[in-house]
């Protein structure tokens, strides 16, 4: 989150998963379970580094270092998003993926001027067509088995594979889309125009 270099951005996480011998998924993992935040800086990797290697050597808790990075992200973002003024409203900073904000039962979505972009875990779900015209779905599992209606097809029960991916560019047939997803992780795309 700053124009110099990958301090606070999916890089930086990568870059201290690594330190921590995991990958971003085993961070999130292991963030479940922190107890304490530690003062990470993570305008810079190369500093960030110097803060953790410290508490790695002095046997912190690697549940408390996973969360400690994540809050260290959500910090940057606040410093160079807020650049000073204050944050008014509901927002929420995890400092990690779209997909993290499920796991914490928040349904986030990221919006364009041309596309809404959310993740569905388990459960069923309602889209509204709005102003939509497509809507597709992709597994972020191995696979996801999906039932949809609404839609110009629909799907009972099918698997969607990452290889396979046959939920795109479905088209609107009313108001609402119901997608009821019974395992996996969906990737769910909704796009206004052709363009």
């Amino acid at each position: 989150m700053n124009g110099t270099c990958a301090g606070g951005t999916g890089a930086f996480i990568d870059q201290m998963a690594s330190l921590l011998n995991t990958d971003t998924a085993g961070l999130n993992e292991l963030a479940k379970n922190y107890k304490m935040i530690y003062p990470i800086a993570s305008r810079c990797g190369v500093f960030a580094k110097t803060d953790i290697q410290p508490l790695i050597n002095d046997g912190a808790k690697t549940s408390d270092i996973a969360a400690s990075i994540f809050q260290a992200v959500v910090n940057q973002m606040i410093s160079g998003l807020a650049c000073g003024h204050p944050i008014k409203g509901k927002v929420a900073f995890l400092g990690g993926p779209l997909e993290y904000l499920s796991e914490r039962g928040i349904n986030g979505e990221l919006i364009s001027d041309n596309e809404t972009i959310n993740i569905q875990t388990p459960g069923q779900r309602e889209y509204k067509s709005e102003n939509f015209k497509y809507i597709s779905v992709f597994s972020l599992a191995e696979a996801s088995v999906v039932s949809y209606e609404g839609l110009k097809y629909p799907l009972d029960n099918y698997t969607i594979t990452q290889s396979f991916p046959i939920g795109v560019s479905n088209e609107f047939i009313s108001e609402i889309c119901r997608i009821d997803l019974k395992s996996g992780k969906l990737l769910v795309i909704r796009t206004k125009s052709d363009k």
